[in-house]
């Protein structure tokens, strides 16, 4: 059974064998210089400091995750990825989950799986990689959704001239309804109702055309529905950038405007009232979102996302920062490789449908499915992994997974289909299987994401108690002297004590009694980082 606490300690616990000091003449160095700054601790402090044990302290943002498991792609996608991660130099996990991402809005629509009666997940994602600056993120955009752009370009220059005409047919039977509304106002007669209703019907037989748009960067709540509304109720966010998450921060964000996001990820139904247009409402919405974000965004975000289950509908992807070991020369991603790609985007592109087809899983991959949710549902229960912060966001695992399984399985069957209409429908165990490879990985990345989201206060204390207890220059420091310092800005026994914790969890410290009375709260600091000081 999947435990995330104990695997968070154990990983932890190797980073603190990784950097243990093996140098013991180097430790008795570190101690010497540090107790030139010791003024007045009793000697049995000093002695019992003296031959406490250290290790180099973990830095609070180590939370080791694995890197995403690129071999669920088939060809040629995962050569695709490979590549693109290999030339930009850029983490795998980054052109991974944009790979997912363009699937998502390929498919978005078309197709659904129904893994039984009564419950369907539409194939439409949402995810977010959270990178620092300068790791390249708008270089992997640009090469994994250029073709989906190009095809974009294309279509809506074929549709200039249609949509044209077709205009200037709507813009003379309007004038010709003005016209005659004027004259029955005049004398109600019966034969001009009657050219008003024929040229209404005509009006609703060529409806309004729009230049087709398949994806938004920065686009406001009100502007997705309007497009949304002009392109059969579907519409994609793909951005490298983090204009997204920023919109959310907003504390006076209305409901409607969260139900934008919350709705197309189910396909409920959409509806916005305006006072300056019609009304919009659209039965079956989708949306496929693949953006990026600074982790340091996600602290700012309002309870409010995270209570309407808006983050909880994200695969989250953490990649380890790459920064410092990049390789200048790096080859070029082949033509071969970027021809065979972009083919297969555009054919699921062209795929088109006029009803959502539907998947099934195959008998094993159901038996296997009912397995993966049983291990999955016993991390609810308290002291399991999914007990407290995880709790939202891994009730649509599964959920999540399926999607995946969706999305991969199409794929596969692009390569082989000439049309939409031959795709099997039938889900195997294998493409199941490969799905699953990512439930671990997203699991990680989630912990490390909402360790950043959930519980970065009582990091920020350890960050603001550390920075105090080094300001005394004394490798032992009396803890009613720090209580004093940090009252104002850290209130209560509890909430400093976690602060402790933490610090001495990360090797920052250890927590000793002392004084004469042998009753003194102490904080024994680790000389590794008195040196540093």
């Amino acid at each position: 059974m999947y435990n995330h606490k104990n695997s968070f300690k154990s990983d932890v616990n190797q980073q603190k064998e990784k950097w243990k000091i093996t140098n013991v003449g180097e430790s008795m160095e570190l101690l010497q210089d540090v107790f030139e700054a010791v003024n007045n601790n009793n000697n049995a402090d000093i002695q019992a400091y003296t031959q406490a044990e250290w290790e180099a302290p973990v830095t609070f943002d180590k939370y080791p995750v694995p890197p995403f498991p690129v071999n669920i792609y088939n060809e040629p996608i995962k050569s695709m990825v490979k590549h693109v991660a290999e030339s930009i130099q850029t983490p795998i996990d980054l052109p991974s989950v944009v790979g997912l991402g363009i699937l998502s809005a390929c498919i978005q629509n078309k197709f659904e799986i129904i893994p039984k009666s009564g419950w369907s997940e539409p194939l439409n994602l949402y995810s977010i990689s959270l990178l620092e600056p300068s790791t390249r993120k708008s270089a992997v955009f640009s090469k994994m959704t250029k073709p989906f752009r190009q095809y974009e370009k294309e279509n809506r220059e074929e549709m200039k001239i249609p949509l044209e005409i077709r205009k200037a047919e709507r813009s003379a039977l309007e004038k010709q309804k003005e016209v005659l509304e004027r004259e029955y106002a005049k004398n109600l007669n019966p034969e001009i109702l009657e050219k008003m209703k024929e040229i209404n019907k005509r009006l609703q037989e060529i409806p309004e055309l729009y230049l087709p748009t398949l994806m938004a960067d920065d686009a406001t709540p009100e502007a997705l529905v309007s497009l949304m509304h002009e392109n059969k109720g579907k519409i994609s966010i793909l951005s490298a950038e983090g204009d997204l998450i920023e919109r959310f921060k907003n504390k006076n964000i209305e409901q409607v405007k969260y139900d934008v996001y919350l709705k197309p990820y189910s396909g409920d139904s959409l509806r916005t009232d305006r006072m300056t247009r019609s009304t919009e409402i659209i039965e079956n919405p989708t949306m496929t979102i693949c953006i990026t974000a600074q982790p340091s965004v996600i602290k700012s975000l309002p309870l409010a996302v995270h209570e309407r289950g808006l983050i909880a509908r994200f695969i989250i992807s953490v990649p380890y920062d790459n920064l410092g070991n990049r390789d200048s020369r790096t080859p070029e991603i082949p033509e071969d490789v970027i021809r065979l790609y972009e083919s297969l985007i555009r054919k699921l592109l062209a795929w088109e449908t006029d009803k959502t087809i539907s998947l099934k899983l195959s008998e094993d991959a159901l038996d296997l499915l009912y397995e993966t949710m049983d291990e999955v549902e016993i991390e609810f229960r308290e002291n399991g992994a999914f007990h407290d912060d995880l709790k939202s966001w891994a009730g649509k695992l599964i959920g999540q997974l399926l999607r995946v399984a969706g999305l991969l399985h199409i794929s596969y069957q692009a390569t082989i289909a000439e049309n939409i209409t031959d795709v099997d429908t039938l889900i195997s165990k294998d493409t199941l299987i490969s799905a699953l490879q990512l439930k671990e990985y997203l699991i990680l990345h989630a912990e490390k994401a909402f360790g950043v989201m959930k519980q970065y206060r009582h990091y920020d204390d350890a960050e603001y108690l550390l920075e105090k207890i080094l300001n005394q220059n004394t490798p032992i420091v009396e803890k009613q002297t720090i209580h004093q310092i940090t009252k104002k800005k850290i209130k209560g026994k509890e909430r400093i004590q976690r602060a402790y914790d933490i610090l001495e969890y990360h090797s920052y410290i250890k927590q000793a009694q002392g004084g004469k009375s042998g009753q003194k709260g102490l904080i024994w600091v680790n000389p590794n980082v008195l040196k540093r000081q």
